[in-house]
C-alpha cells in the first residue's frame, strides 16, 4: 500500500478453502494410500496494473474471483524391507484465464533404498504439465502471455555414514538427463549438476 506503486484503496485478499480426504492401509500396512479432494475460492487477489496511456503503474485488487478444484493421490509402498516407493499425483482444474503457473497434472515420486545402517540411496522423479505464464514486454508496454512446456526431471542422491554420529558423506545429481525447462518465465533453471557434502558432528 505504501510502496512507490502503492494503492491506499487496496482491500484484503479473501480465501475460502475446503478439503475432504481419507487415509487407508493395505497388505499389513505395506501400502499407505491418501486421497484428498480440494476446492479453493479467492477474491480481491493482488495484481499489478500499468496504464497503457500514461504508463503509471500500481497494485490493484483483481476483481474476478479465482477458483481451483482438484484431487490428490499419495501412495507409500514398502516393496521390500529396505526399499520404499513414495509417489503423489495432483490434478488441478482452474479457469483458463487464471491458470498462470498452475499445472493441470503434477507427479512426484521417490524410491528409497537402504543397503544397511550406513548407506542409503534415493532416486527421484518430477513431472510438471504444460502451464501458462505472463511477463511485461518493455517494447509493447503490455503484459504478454507465454506457454511453458511440460518437463520431467530425474535425480539421484546418496548418504554414507563414515563415522557413526560423527561424519556423513552426501552426494546428489540433479536433472540427470540435463533437460532444458522453465519453471517461471525470466528465471534460469539448473541443468545437470552435482553436489557433494560432508557433515561433521561434534
Amino acid at each position: 500500500m505504501y510502496s512507490p506503486f502503492g494503492n491506499l484503496e487496496l482491500t484484503p485478499e479473501e480465501n475460502e478453502t475446503a478439503e475432504f480426504g481419507f487415509e487407508t492401509h493395505l497388505l499389513n500396512r505395506k501400502i499407505e494410500l491418501i486421497t484428498v479432494v480440494f476446492y479453493r475460492n479467492e477474491s480481491n487477489r493482488f495484481g499489478f496494473f500499468t496504464n497503457p496511456d500514461t504508463f503509471a503503474s500500481n497494485y490493484i485488487n483483481e476483481r474476478p474471483t479465482f477458483n481451483a478444484k482438484g484431487i490428490e493421490f499419495s501412495l507409500k509402498y514398502s516393496l521390500f524391507k529396505n526399499v520404499t516407493l513414495q509417489t503423489n499425483y495432483t490434478f488441478t482444474e482452474v479457469d483458463a484465464t487464471q491458470a498462470r503457473l498452475i499445472a493441470k497434472h503434477a507427479v512426484n515420486a521417490t524410491l528409497d533404498y537402504t543397503l544397511n545402517s550406513k548407506f542409503t540411496l534415493n532416486v527421484g522423479f518430477q513431472f510438471r504439465d504444460k502451464r501458462t505464464d505472463a511477463y511485461y514486454d518493455n517494447s509493447t508496454f503490455a503484459t504478454e502471455e507465454v506457454n511453458l512446456a511440460a518437463y520431467k526431471l530425474f535425480s539421484l542422491s546418496g548418504r554414507y555414514t563414515l563415522l557413526t554420529n560423527r561424519l556423513v558423506l552426501n552426494a546428489a545429481v540433479f536433472n540427470i538427463a540435463n533437460e532444458s525447462f522453465t519453471e517461471t518465465i525470466g528465471y534460469n533453471t539448473r541443468g545437470r549438476n552435482v553436489k557433494l557434502g560432508l557433515q561433521v558432528m561434534f
